[in-house]
């Protein structure tokens, strides 16, 4: 699929007029050239463009878990190759959206994360979004992210047990990719990951029951029954959340236009 880049605004590209609004269902859409900040400073709010009215932003109010916004790498460098810039969550840092949670909240609920994301280190479980609640003992929460060696798209389903989707590739450090994660298009109840908008790996991940009562949607690490694991450590360029999981010609689309506007297509 090919997708021209349009007119230039300022020293950043924007694809045409598909957006990841023109597919149903988008609850969340955070583009880091939506905020107007120098490079390094703190991120306290990183408004939601999808126009479905549940978090007026993604914030943070504490000083010490506020993630950085960056024109380049730290050490220098682009961050993509069209010169994005992102947000910068290192291993303590994190962002909250908690008026999405109530809607992954029952049995088998499906939805689809994508991001352009680049790995800042590889060393652990690196949570790009997820939901959870802060004061239930038991472990209920949703996870979509990367796994260690080489950062592989991973989707983690738990409620008590677990089940997850992982893909046999990796993003590594080297480069920004597009990342896509969907749950519920299929029967039985799949996940899929992808990478760059290519060949998807699918993992049933029914039968664990019904999700309680999720309160908390995090970006940048997951609160895991009042404790928060599984710190990103990494750029995020933009990323997308929908309540339900895209088509194959849907994912396809959003997979190049993500591309496009990296520069990686």
């Amino acid at each position: 699929m090919n997708i021209t880049l349009g007119v230039g605004i300022g020293s950043q590209q924007r694809p045409p007029a598909w957006s990841p609004s023109s597919s149903a269902n988008l609850v969340l859409w955070l583009d880091a050239r939506d905020l107007p900040l120098a490079d390094g400073a703190a991120v306290a709010s990183w408004p939601d463009r999808s126009g479905a009215g549940l978090a007026a932003a993604a914030v943070q109010a504490t000083a010490n878990y506020k993630p950085t916004f960056k024109t380049q790498l730290v050490g220098g460098g682009p961050i993509t190759p069209a010169g994005l810039p992102a947000v910068y969550f290192s291993t303590d840092d994190w962002l909250s959206a908690n008026g999405l949670a109530a809607r992954f909240t029952g049995t088998d609920k499906p939805f689809t994360v994508a991001a352009v994301v680049r790995l800042a280190a590889d060393a652990a479980l690196s949570c790009l979004w997820g939901t959870g609640h802060a004061t239930q003992t038991a472990l209920y929460y949703l996870f979509a992210g990367l796994s260690p060696t080489n950062g592989k798209p991973y989707l983690l389903r738990v409620v008590n047990s677990n089940k997850a989707a992982g893909h046999p590739t990796g993003v590594g450090t080297a480069a920004a990719h597009v990342v896509l994660m969907d749950q519920g298009d299929t029967t039985p109840f799949n996940g899929r990951t992808q990478i760059d908008g290519g060949a998807s790996s699918t993992a049933d991940l029914s039968g664990l029951g019904a999700m309680p009562t999720q309160s908390l949607c995090t970006i940048g690490s997951i609160n895991r029954g009042g404790t928060l694991a599984y710190p990103l450590n990494g750029y995020v360029c933009a990323l997308a959340v929908y309540d339900r999981a895209l088509t194959e010609p849907e994912r396809a689309t959003l997979a190049a236009y993500m591309k496009a506007l990296a520069g990686t297509a």
